[in-house]
């Protein structure tokens, strides 16, 4: 099952976008801009076993960036609240790509957004109704491991995903990032398998997610 989730931007200007790369079966100034991506891209997944979690992130990170550029690019789909939301959608292959976006979020600034992605696991539960939990797996100086529980509607089965979480504070002036991905998480699978939750749920697949 190939799932993706989310990456957010935030700088001072008047936008919000969100993008998802998914595969084509999943259904799934005070003003300043948000920015959300994930990109289901299969070389995301592998990683050599002695890999530098350093540098995995690093490159997730110029990937994520890429991607970014890349998304005004897209062709208009769906239109709401005159304007001010729209939604973009193209297909990359057998992989569906889309991106809504905000124009205008008042009264916020990037650093109100800290507390959130500082405590993503906790949060991330609160605030959307399909997580079910967020478990740390476990947590290095570079990267942490995760393990989620998503519940989704009736005929679908819920999800479980387990990925490795980088957070960069900081990056630069009102720009802090956190990036989710699978690359190189076999041992996570292997090592925090429990036979039970195999049995009700499914493994869904992140490869690269943030929130910027």
């Amino acid at each position: 099952d190939n799932i993706t989730t989310i990456a957010m931007k935030m700088r001072p200007c008047i936008k919000c976008l969100f993008l998802l790369i998914s595969s084509a079966e999943i259904f799934a100034k005070p003003p300043f801009s948000l920015f959300s991506m994930a990109a289901l891209q299969e070389n995301f997944g592998g990683a050599c076993k002695n890999e530098d979690p350093k540098a995995i992130g690093d490159q997730l990170e110029t990937e994520i960036v890429s991607l970014f550029e890349d998304a005004a690019s897209m062709p208009i789909s769906l239109t709401k609240d005159d304007g001010n939301i729209e939604v973009r959608t193209k297909f990359r292959g057998q992989h569906l790509l889309s991106m809504a976006e905000a124009k205008i979020i008042p009264n916020r600034q990037p650093d109100g957004f800290k507390g959130f992605l500082e405590n993503f696991n906790e949060a991330f539960a609160q605030v959307d109704p399909m997580v079910k939990e967020v478990r740390q797996l476990e947590k290095d100086t570079h990267r942490e491991g995760v393990k989620a529980f998503l519940k989704f509607p009736y005929p679908v089965a819920d999800r479980m995903m387990v990925h490795f979480k980088y957070l960069r504070m900081n990056r630069n002036k009102d720009e802090h990032m956190l990036i989710l991905s699978e690359r190189g998480n076999q041992h996570l699978l292997d090592q925090h398998s429990d036979a039970e939750e195999t049995k009700k749920y499914v493994l869904g697949r992140v490869f690269l997610c943030a929130y910027w």
